[in-house]
């Protein structure tokens, strides 16, 4: 694996009076957890062994008091105070003869999939930076800008707008980048950026990327941008948590509630562990048993989705403490083990005959099978046990108690036991026939264009092709509505009134039309809006730039809207047809209805957290023009009333003087 660069070279000035004594990358986002804490840790769970912090002489011995351990410190030979960012790396590269390294800025946070995604890349290009394409509006304003043009990065600079994202902060450089930096650092001198480097490459087609789109990450350079970076840490840490499971039942189900949990212990430093947590949930496990044999399923359920939400809540803690042994790790899903069986035996006896006597013990020992895998993978490697793989998704704790949940829910204990035998057969079967899931499906062929491309006409051409061919979609699918609601409204009250008989059902000839009606009239809406988006989509390559901000953000607001416009227009759809269905229409229109309405708001909410993510700026300057009129008109009133009543004032003294 290829070397790592930090640079922290700055000074910090605009973090002052922080940063006075001392670099900024040794301010804390997390108690006792440093902006350089941060990073290096990250690089060394990447694999990353060699690691150099570049830095200005009088902050050398700070930094090898703070991570001399971990990583390697250099002070660069310049004497004088200003040069810019791509000397600290031109000094490495002379220094340690390096070819190919990374290098990440000493004030950045961010998520760990960042860096796996910069590290897997297989460009040879000199240069691969991260773009973010759909940045905030101040990150958009401040950072370096990534024009991209035919799949490449054809331009780079702060002056751009930033209509196709910025970078980062995460370079890979590869070979061909040591001559292009000696080369810009003589042209330019000190003060040369690693900016004026990537434009120089760009030129060249020597910049490549990887999409980082939707990552978390932040630049501190302002007091308020690290109050905000103390807010990001703990959701990047949180949406590591969550993404460090297999299965999705335990992203969206249980994960939202258990990362909060895990992270609020460990923040707040109270002296609960992992274990305490397995046994907590343990004894809540216990008190589902006798509801179970009660028949209070939705309390039973509760209390093991309260039971799942804390045993994920152990295996996080677990991870973010790193202190556990292996034989505390081993207990813990020894507990786990022990009490997915209780609940086993209690469903069991819920049931009667052969479910109770065959599929309860067999789903029992389902249950040891696996937690005996994990457990054995731990063992086996105790130094990475909590890197240890784990079993398909399908087998995991959490699915198990999902569908242990969801049959108490419904009533039908009996489904729990016989997808936990299913599983666990399945699991067992194909682990001993080595049996691969492509043995089964097929893998498709990876698609791809025919290279090299062939480029006909330029981007101005592509941009207005797109447009008219969009326009014209547009106008023919509304003319072609419109068509087909006079034809409806003219035909249907002369179609003849009857009935037919199918499977019990008598279905009327009002119904049927209503429901072909219906249908056309979804799909010409449908195909309307679509086009009308995909319209505007074009468009936004040139608004995107007038706005100052990004295609991606712009875009991203578009697609919530037309999820809005597919909403309404399956919503008007149902309501033509609801009221033909009479035995259905008092429950079904209202549920319907409600479900509709609340996906509506959670779009109108999303759409409206884009608009402030892409827009947001744009946005309080507006708010900010309008209150600095606000003011200054509110000032000339005062101004001009105290005036009146000077003058009012001096008027009657005259008068009085007068008489």
């Amino acid at each position: 694996m290829f070397p790592a660069i930090i640079i922290a070279a700055g000074k910090g000035t605009r973090l002052y009076p922080y940063t006075h004594d001392k670099p900024k990358a040794m301010l804390e986002i997390a108690p006792g957890k440093s902006i350089i804490d941060f990073i290096i840790e990250r690089l060394e769970k990447a694999g990353l062994k060699d690691i150099y912090v570049v830095t200005r002489p009088e902050f050398k011995s700070v930094f090898e008091e703070k991570v001399g351990y971990k990583a390697k410190v250099l002070s660069i030979d310049y004497v004088g105070e200003d040069f810019g960012n791509l000397y600290p790396i031109a000094f490495a590269i002379r220094k340690l003869n390096l070819s190919r390294f990374l290098v990440l800025m000493s004030d950045h946070i961010f998520e760990r999939e960042m860096l796996k995604r910069i590290l897997s890349t297989k460009s040879t290009k000199a240069f691969v930076v991260c773009l973010d394409r759909s940045p905030s509006w101040d990150k958009a304003m401040e950072g370096l800008k990534i024009r991209i043009r035919e799949g490449r990065v054809s331009d780079v600079g702060k002056s751009l707008p930033p209509v196709d994202g910025i970078d980062t902060g995460l370079i890979l450089f590869n070979r061909k980048s040591k001559e292009i930096v000696m080369r810009v650092i003589r042209e330019k001198g000190v003060k040369a950026s690693i900016s004026d480097a990537l434009k120089y490459a760009s030129s060249m087609g020597e910049v490549d990327y990887v999409d980082v789109t939707n990552l978390l990450w932040l630049d501190i350079d302002t007091p308020e941008d690290l109050k905000k970076a103390r807010r990001i840490y703990w959701s990047i840490i949180q949406r590591e948590l969550t993404k460090s499971s297999k299965g999705f039942i335990s992203q969206y189900l249980f994960k939202p509630l258990s990362t909060k949990l895990s992270t609020w212990l460990y923040r707040t430093g109270i002296a609960v562990g992992p274990l305490t947590l397995s046994i907590v949930g343990f004894f809540i496990a216990l008190l589902s048993l006798p509801c179970m044999r009660l028949g209070l399923g939705l309390v039973a359920a509760s209390l093991v989705y309260l039971a799942a939400i804390l045993g994920e809540a152990s295996d996080e803690l677990h991870s973010l403490m790193k202190q556990e042994t292996v034989n505390e790790r081993v207990c813990t899903l020894v507990t786990h083990g022990v009490t997915d069986l209780l609940i086993i035996i209690a469903l069991g006896l819920t049931c009667s005959g052969l479910i109770k006597d065959l599929l309860t013990p067999i789903a029992s020992a389902s249950i040891f099978l696996v937690e005996y895998a994990n457990a054995l993978s731990i063992l086996n490697k105790p130094e990475e046990y909590d890197i240890a793989p784990s079993p398909p998704a399908y087998v995991t704790r959490d699915m198990r108690l999902f569908i242990i949940v969801l049959s108490l829910i419904i009533g039908l204990p009996s489904l729990a036991l016989y997808y936990l035998v299913a599983s666990s057969t399945f699991f067992i079967i194909c682990h001993m026939l080595k049996v691969h899931p492509s043995f089964i499906v097929s893998e498709a062929r990876m698609r791809r264009e025919v290279m090299p491309h062939i480029i006909t006409t330029s981007q101005e051409a592509l941009l207005r092709q797109g447009l008219k061919k969009h326009l014209h979609a547009t106008v023919m699918y509304l003319v072609k509505l419109v068509l087909l609601v006079m034809a409806f409204l003219l035909l249907a009250p002369h179609i003849p009134q009857f009935s037919i008989e199918i499977f019990y059902f008598e279905v009327e000839s009002t119904l049927v039309v209503t429901l072909i009606y219906a249908l056309l009239i979804a799909y010409f809406s449908l195909r309307t809006v679509l086009a009308l988006r995909n319209m505007i989509l074009v468009l936004i390559e040139i608004i995107a730039e007038r706005l100052w901000t990004t295609s991606s953000s712009l875009k991203a607001v578009i697609n919530c809207l037309t999820s809005l416009g597919i909403i309404a227009i399956v919503w008007y759809s149902m309501s033509l047809i609801m009221p033909h269905i009479t035995p259905l229409t008092q429950h079904v229109s209202l549920t319907i209805s409600l479900v509709m309405l609340a996906i509506t708001v959670l779009m109108v909410y999303r759409t409206l957290r884009e608009l402030e993510h892409s827009l947001g700026g744009q946005f309080e300057k507006v708010v900010d023009y309008i209150v600095e009129r606000i003011f200054y008109g509110v000032e000339e009133g005062i101004e001009a009333f105290e005036e009146a009543v000077s003058v009012e004032q001096i008027s009657s003294d005259e008068l009085k003087e007068g008489k």
